[in-house]
Protein backbone atom coordinates (compact mmCIF):
# COMPACT_ATOMS: atom_id res chain seq x y z
CA UNK A 1 0.00 0.00 0.00
CA UNK A 2 1.94 3.16 -1.17
CA UNK A 3 0.64 5.97 1.26
CA UNK A 4 1.24 10.25 0.68
CA UNK A 5 1.83 12.29 3.73
CA UNK A 6 1.19 15.83 3.58
CA UNK A 7 3.45 17.69 5.70
CA UNK A 8 2.07 21.30 6.10
CA UNK A 9 3.41 23.03 8.08
CA UNK A 10 4.70 26.17 6.06
CA UNK A 11 7.93 26.55 8.47
CA UNK A 12 11.46 24.49 7.37
CA UNK A 13 12.37 21.85 9.29
CA UNK A 14 8.95 21.77 11.42
CA UNK A 15 7.71 19.66 14.12
CA UNK A 16 4.77 18.81 11.76
CA UNK A 17 7.80 17.58 9.31
CA UNK A 18 8.96 15.43 12.49
CA UNK A 19 5.98 13.73 12.95
CA UNK A 20 5.12 13.12 9.36
CA UNK A 21 8.54 11.18 8.92
CA UNK A 22 7.71 9.66 12.08
CA UNK A 23 4.34 8.68 10.62
CA UNK A 24 6.14 7.23 7.23
CA UNK A 25 8.36 5.37 9.34
CA UNK A 26 5.41 3.73 11.22
CA UNK A 27 3.66 2.79 7.94
CA UNK A 28 6.88 1.30 6.21
CA UNK A 29 7.17 -1.09 9.10
CA UNK A 30 3.45 -2.22 9.12
CA UNK A 31 4.46 -3.25 5.71
CA UNK A 32 3.15 -0.05 3.76
CA UNK A 33 5.37 2.54 1.39
CA UNK A 34 5.21 5.80 2.76
CA UNK A 35 6.49 9.35 0.75
CA UNK A 36 6.59 13.01 2.59
CA UNK A 37 5.69 16.01 0.92
CA UNK A 38 6.73 18.37 2.48
CA UNK A 39 4.26 21.54 1.54
CA UNK A 40 6.56 24.37 2.87
CA UNK A 41 9.07 23.00 0.11
CA UNK A 42 6.25 22.81 -2.65
CA UNK A 43 5.09 26.15 -2.03
CA UNK A 44 2.07 25.93 -3.87
CA UNK A 45 1.03 29.53 -5.37
CA UNK A 46 -2.46 30.87 -4.06
CA UNK A 47 -3.27 32.19 -7.60
CA UNK A 48 -5.63 29.17 -8.12
CA UNK A 49 -7.53 30.32 -11.66
CA UNK A 50 -3.67 30.74 -12.46
CA UNK A 51 -3.23 27.19 -11.09
CA UNK A 52 -6.04 25.71 -12.95
CA UNK A 53 -5.31 26.90 -16.13
CA UNK A 54 -2.17 25.89 -16.18
CA UNK A 55 -3.37 22.09 -15.17
CA UNK A 56 -1.66 22.17 -11.63
CA UNK A 57 0.91 20.86 -9.42
CA UNK A 58 1.02 17.85 -12.02
CA UNK A 59 4.15 16.12 -10.40
CA UNK A 60 2.21 15.59 -6.78
CA UNK A 61 -1.14 14.92 -8.42
CA UNK A 62 0.07 12.15 -10.54
CA UNK A 63 1.93 10.58 -7.21
CA UNK A 64 -1.63 11.13 -5.14
CA UNK A 65 -3.34 9.31 -7.97
CA UNK A 66 -0.93 6.34 -7.63
CA UNK A 67 -1.28 6.31 -3.84
CA UNK A 68 -3.78 3.98 -1.80
CA UNK A 69 -4.26 6.76 0.90
CA UNK A 70 -2.75 9.34 2.38
CA UNK A 71 -2.49 11.22 5.79
CA UNK A 72 -2.75 14.59 6.33
CA UNK A 73 -0.39 15.99 9.23
CA UNK A 74 -1.18 20.22 10.08
CA UNK A 75 -0.16 22.38 13.05
CA UNK A 76 -2.81 24.14 14.76
CA UNK A 77 -3.07 27.84 13.04
CA UNK A 78 -5.36 29.95 15.53
CA UNK A 79 -7.37 27.38 15.75
CA UNK A 80 -7.45 26.24 12.20
CA UNK A 81 -5.46 23.43 9.78
CA UNK A 82 -2.69 25.25 7.84
CA UNK A 83 -3.20 27.40 5.07
CA UNK A 84 -0.71 25.43 3.64
CA UNK A 85 -3.36 22.65 3.59
CA UNK A 86 -6.11 24.61 2.75
CA UNK A 87 -4.37 25.56 -0.59
CA UNK A 88 -3.38 22.17 -1.54
CA UNK A 89 -6.85 20.85 -1.34
CA UNK A 90 -7.68 23.64 -4.07
CA UNK A 91 -4.51 22.18 -6.36
CA UNK A 92 -5.62 18.17 -6.21
CA UNK A 93 -9.00 17.76 -8.08
CA UNK A 94 -10.04 13.99 -7.19
CA UNK A 95 -6.41 12.81 -7.33
CA UNK A 96 -7.99 11.37 -3.75
CA UNK A 97 -11.19 10.39 -4.60
CA UNK A 98 -12.21 7.61 -2.62
CA UNK A 99 -9.17 7.07 -0.76
CA UNK A 100 -8.84 6.88 3.03
CA UNK A 101 -6.92 9.54 4.37
CA UNK A 102 -5.82 9.74 7.87
CA UNK A 103 -6.24 13.34 9.74
CA UNK A 104 -3.22 13.71 12.50
CA UNK A 105 -2.97 17.56 14.09
CA UNK A 106 0.35 18.80 15.85
CA UNK A 107 0.48 21.28 18.52
CA UNK A 108 3.32 22.84 20.50
CA UNK A 109 0.66 22.83 23.90
CA UNK A 110 -2.17 21.53 24.62
CA UNK A 111 -4.40 22.32 21.31
CA UNK A 112 -4.24 20.41 18.19
CA UNK A 113 -8.16 19.45 18.12
CA UNK A 114 -9.89 22.70 15.75
CA UNK A 115 -7.74 21.55 12.64
CA UNK A 116 -9.17 17.94 13.15
CA UNK A 117 -12.67 19.41 13.69
CA UNK A 118 -12.72 21.98 10.47
CA UNK A 119 -10.85 19.29 7.98
CA UNK A 120 -14.19 16.89 9.20
CA UNK A 121 -16.39 19.97 8.24
CA UNK A 122 -14.63 21.47 4.97
CA UNK A 123 -12.31 20.48 2.04
CA UNK A 124 -13.74 16.97 0.85
CA UNK A 125 -16.66 17.69 -0.89
CA UNK A 126 -14.79 18.01 -4.27
CA UNK A 127 -11.55 16.40 -3.57
CA UNK A 128 -14.06 13.32 -2.65
CA UNK A 129 -11.77 11.70 -0.18
CA UNK A 130 -12.76 9.57 2.72
CA UNK A 131 -11.65 10.20 6.55
CA UNK A 132 -11.30 7.31 8.36
CA UNK A 133 -13.06 7.74 12.12
CA UNK A 134 -9.21 7.66 13.67
CA UNK A 135 -7.58 10.53 13.92
CA UNK A 136 -4.40 11.67 16.14
CA UNK A 137 -3.22 14.73 17.85
CA UNK A 138 0.22 15.06 19.06
CA UNK A 139 -0.02 17.16 21.70
CA UNK A 140 3.30 19.30 23.54
CA UNK A 141 4.91 17.19 20.29
CA UNK A 142 8.45 18.21 20.92
CA UNK A 143 8.22 15.75 23.86
CA UNK A 144 6.57 12.70 21.77
CA UNK A 145 8.32 10.55 19.60
CA UNK A 146 12.17 11.53 19.96
CA UNK A 147 14.96 9.36 18.79
CA UNK A 148 15.19 6.49 21.49
CA UNK A 149 12.74 4.90 23.67
CA UNK A 150 10.15 6.74 24.77
CA UNK A 151 10.18 9.18 27.76
CA UNK A 152 6.90 9.48 29.38
CA UNK A 153 3.61 8.14 29.35
CA UNK A 154 2.02 10.08 26.90
CA UNK A 155 4.76 9.30 24.83
CA UNK A 156 4.70 5.68 25.17
CA UNK A 157 0.51 5.96 24.33
CA UNK A 158 0.92 7.94 21.12
CA UNK A 159 3.60 5.30 19.70
CA UNK A 160 1.11 2.90 20.55
CA UNK A 161 -2.06 5.00 18.96
CA UNK A 162 -0.19 5.86 15.99
CA UNK A 163 0.19 2.03 15.31
CA UNK A 164 -3.29 1.57 15.47
CA UNK A 165 -4.40 4.28 13.21
CA UNK A 166 -1.72 3.24 10.81
CA UNK A 167 -2.85 -0.11 10.62
CA UNK A 168 -6.55 1.30 10.11
CA UNK A 169 -5.59 3.22 7.61
CA UNK A 170 -3.99 0.42 5.61
CA UNK A 171 -6.95 -1.68 5.68
CA UNK A 172 -8.94 1.02 4.85
CA UNK A 173 -6.64 1.29 1.90
CA UNK A 174 -6.04 -2.21 0.84
CA UNK A 175 -10.20 -2.36 1.02
CA UNK A 176 -11.25 0.54 -0.88
CA UNK A 177 -9.28 -0.14 -4.10
CA UNK A 178 -12.14 -3.05 -4.81
CA UNK A 179 -14.97 -0.40 -4.20
CA UNK A 180 -13.24 2.14 -6.32
CA UNK A 181 -13.03 -0.14 -9.22
CA UNK A 182 -16.65 -0.64 -8.95
CA UNK A 183 -17.67 3.50 -9.39
CA UNK A 184 -19.18 4.85 -11.97
CA UNK A 185 -16.85 7.71 -13.39
CA UNK A 186 -17.81 11.21 -12.25
CA UNK A 187 -20.03 13.38 -14.86
CA UNK A 188 -18.36 16.24 -16.21
CA UNK A 189 -21.16 18.59 -14.46
CA UNK A 190 -21.44 16.93 -11.16
CA UNK A 191 -17.52 17.85 -10.45
CA UNK A 192 -18.80 20.00 -7.50
CA UNK A 193 -20.54 18.02 -5.57
CA UNK A 194 -24.05 19.11 -4.07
Amino acid sequence: MNISILSSSQRSNSETLRISKYIGGRIDAAGGTASVHDLHQLALSTDIEAVWQSGGPKAIVEQLEASDGAVFVTPEWHGMPSPALMNFLLHIGESLAHKPVLLVGVSGARGGAYPIAALRATGYKNTKYLMIPEHLIFRNVKELVQDGDPVSDDDKFMRRRTDYAVAQLLAYARNLGAVRSELPETPDDFGFGM
